[in-house]
């Protein structure tokens, strides 16, 4: 019923991992995880200046979060032979950090997941691949976005699900959870 001391946490020294809650109880994103997280630190007083808790904080979903789960030298930065797990968000805000931090879902241009182009704006998934007819469209915040929906579970057999049916068998079990896109 509590949340940990991240603040005391930072420090003491101790590597702190950030990741989003599962959506039916928690955030619905990371990003939205980010900002529970820079609000809870700041009210538990860290000593940090505003821009340092702002690198911090994305050092916690990147490297950090990776040391913690043991993957550090495989995940958690951008270095060769390293998974490209990538998004690319609207530039709102001078200060990078804080635009990351400011960000919300609608601000997301395009992920990249393992090297590949996972979603994305129409327009720019258009220019990068040379076939999007096997993607599924959509309208997510108000612009056009194309989504790779052909991720299937290991060691299934059957076709991994459309959107449509994602969130349709989301909301029936978890209908508190609102819109999966606005």
């Amino acid at each position: 019923g509590e949340t940990t001391s991240a603040a005391r946490a930072l420090e003491l020294g101790i590597t702190v991992g950030l990741g989003a809650d599962w959506l039916p109880s928690g955030s619905q994103s990371l990003l939205a995880e980010l900002s529970v997280a820079r609000r809870e630190l700041q009210r538990q007083k860290v000593e940090l200046s505003p821009g340092q808790l702002n690198k911090r904080l994305l050092e916690m979903v990147t490297t950090d979060a990776a040391k913690v789960a043991g993957l550090d030298g495989k995940l958690g930065e951008i270095a060769k032979g390293r998974v490209a797990d990538l998004v690319v968000l609207e530039r709102h805000l001078e200060d990078p950090w804080d635009n990351v931090l400011t960000a919300g879902p609608a601000w997301v241009q395009l992920v990249t997941i393992g090297g590949d182009l996972a979603y994305g704006r129409s327009d720019w998934m258009d220019d990068l691949l040379a076939d999007t007819t096997e993607l599924e469209p959509l309208v997510a915040w108000g612009k056009r976005m194309l989504l790779d929906t052909s991720y299937a579970a290991a060691g299934s057999d059957s076709p991994p699900p459309r959107l449509k049916e994602i969130r349709e068998r989301l909301l029936g079990r978890y209908p508190q959870t609102g819109p999966i896109f606005a």
